[in-house]
């Protein structure tokens, strides 16, 4: 496995509970490997965070070792909306 390989269901092997997303969806969340720029104006959230928040990168950032940033344009909208505690009515 290579770092790009990461997604959120590896923090939760690690013992990173995630807001009750099951193991299959987590798969489905990538996480930038250490080193990997931000791309700028591009919208992320950190899963290390007790309670992720969105951001916009800027142009000179990076993940770093520790982080666990998840672009929103590769998820999908049902996942992302529950791991920033934002589940709608029907998405389940």
């Amino acid at each position: 496995m290579t770092a790009t390989d990461r997604t959120a269901w590896h923090l939760r092997k690690a013992g990173r509970e995630l807001r009750g997303i099951n193991d299959e969806e987590l798969k489905q969340v990538p996480l930038l490997a250490a080193g990997e720029r931000l791309q700028q104006g591009a919208t992320y959230i950190d899963l290390t965070q007790e309670r992720p928040e969105e951001f916009t990168a800027r142009g000179d950032m990076a993940a770093l070792p520790g982080n666990a940033y998840v672009p929103k344009d590769r998820v999908p909208y049902e996942i992302w909306n529950r791991l920033i505690g934002e589940e709608k009515a029907g998405q389940r």
